[in-house]
């Protein structure tokens, strides 16, 4: 792993960036946030369950506190998000974060969707799919979920950060537009949406993205495969959704993260090296702390990179890579800026 981190330095220098996507950063040394629950906080080590209403809605989640959460000295935090319709549980034996949290220390929290499917960022599979404002109601949920998270723990709200796979993912872009303020960087898995002139942000969100050349369902080349438009979903085809038309849904994935990088300032066109066999990364020159970068894995289906997590076509994937790992290599990276 740390061969494939000096390869991605590398790459990045190369691009011209002041640092690299896995490399070392002064942004390393900034001091934490205290958040509310510090000098307080009695939550004990270990995995718990939480919930709350928000509006009219029940929500949930799960959490994982690390050792190193004594109730004084702020930890980060980590935002999982589970994809389309499963649950907090699926995404985090896919991931295997709350076990890496453990071992390195930052809090993960995985909370629940939607609807009796599990869904994330839609209006009830409306025509409100793509809305990366703060008017979603899942950004909503997640604004009270970190206040409150941040009562109950010691949280450095300068390290929050968020990432999740498919439906996750697709959470993932909107919190790095309608939460720039409280997200320091993020990372999407197998689903990166980029909502162009609908994404306003105040500050440059740094983006990690993973997604596989031969996926099924979310196509690399933009739309979605053939077997997605022919689910029903509460009656109603896929492809005959209303959000179906929104003109983003069809944006290659590589153009999905060229618009993140030009919001965030960088140069356009990527610089492209291969840093493990068929593991390809696309990476956008920036300035320090707003780096874009996507790993494109040419062959992989729907997965999540390096876990035993099975793609829908029941093939493994043959990535070379933990996408856990060079995520939170990533985030370590990418605190707020002072």
């Amino acid at each position: 792993m740390r061969t494939l981190c000096v390869a991605i330095t590398t790459v990045v220098l190369l691009a011209g960036s002041a640092i690299g996507v896995m490399g070392q950063s002064d942004q390393q040394s900034r001091p934490p946030i205290s958040s509310a629950g510090c000098g307080t906080s009695e939550v004990a080590v270990g995995e718990h369950y939480g919930s709350m209403r928000v509006g009219d809605t029940h929500r949930w989640w799960d959490l994982h506190v690390p050792s190193t959460h004594d109730g004084s000295s702020p930890v980060p935090l980590v935002l999982l998000f589970h994809g389309f319709p499963e649950s907090p549980g699926h995404v985090e034996s896919q991931t295997g974060f709350g076990r890496y949290g453990a071992q390195e220390g930052f809090i993960v929290v995985a909370p629940a969707g939607r609807g009796q499917l599990p869904h994330w960022m839609e209006d009830d599979f409306g025509d409100g799919f793509f809305d990366a404002t703060g008017g979603n109601p899942d950004v909503i949920f997640i604004e009270a979920l970190l206040d409150r998270l941040g009562e109950e723990l010691c949280l450095d709200l300068a390290r929050v950060y968020a990432t999740g796979f498919s439906n996750g993912a697709m959470a993932t872009s909107v919190l790095a537009c309608a939460l720039e303020d409280r997200i320091a960087a993020a990372a999407p898995v197998g689903g990166l949406v980029d909502f162009g002139a609908g994404c306003v942000q105040d500050r440059p969100v740094p983006l990690l993205a993973f997604h596989g050349t031969g996926e099924e369902l979310v196509l690399y080349e933009g739309g979605f495969g053939p077997w997605v438009l022919t689910q029903e979903v509460e009656g109603v085809l896929w492809r005959d959704l209303p959000f179906m038309d929104d003109p983003a849904i069809f944006v290659p994935i590589p153009d999905r993260a060229a618009g993140f990088a030009v919001r965030n300032g960088c140069e356009p066109g990527p610089t492209s090296e291969f840093i493990a066999k068929d593991v390809e990364i696309l990476t956008w020159s920036c300035a320090e702390g707003t780096e874009v970068a996507l790993v494109a894995s040419h062959g992989d289906g729907h997965s999540w990179p390096g876990s035993a997590y099975t793609a829908a076509d029941g093939q493994k994937t043959t990535m070379e890579i933990d996408a856990t790992e060079l995520i939170w290599d990533f985030f370590e990276q990418h605190p707020m800026p002072e």
